[in-house]
């Protein structure tokens, strides 16, 4: 483990900020990243590529129980992630396609049966959102710019 800009930096290539871990944090958070390359902050995880502040991640591809990933694909039960896609049971993400079962999320497109979203358009089957367009079958629409 090394001083690199700022981060500590593994051999894979990822690295955690200094300001927020201590050498031996990092390595601790290294040893827990298992086949991981190029990682920021992420701890508990194995195979995932380029992420940001992960834990419990797989592949970042059908990650369960991730927190403040960016542009996963297929997870499940996720918290502030951002940019995903295909994603299932999110809470707070912004800006992902094609997901399903999310919460709280916001400046997503073409989502499926989410609940208390904002800004969000193209969805279907939504509950209680709030500033979205171009629904379909929604509950609470009366609330949505396009149902006024």
């Amino acid at each position: 483990m090394k001083q690199c800009y700022g981060y500590w930096l593994d051999d894979n290539g990822n690295r955690w900020d200094i300001e927020k871990y201590t050498l031996k944090e990092a390595m601790k958070c290294s040893l827990s990243c298992k086949g991981c390359a190029n990682c920021i902050d992420c701890a508990d995880c194995v195979d995932c590529k380029g992420c940001m502040n992960c834990t419990d991640c797989v592949d970042c591809v059908i990650c369960h129980s991730c927190v403040g990933c960016k542009g996963c694909t297929y997870c499940v039960v996720c918290l502030n992630c951002r940019g995903c896609k295909g994603c299932t049971n999110g809470v707070e993400c912004t800006d992902c396609t094609d997901c399903t079962y999310c919460t709280n999320c916001a400046d997503c497109v073409n989502c499926v049966d989410c609940a208390r979203c904002t800004r969000c358009s193209f969805n279907q089957s939504c509950t209680d959102c709030t500033n979205c367009t171009d629904l379909v079958q929604c509950v609470n629409y009366k609330k949505n710019k396009d149902k006024n």
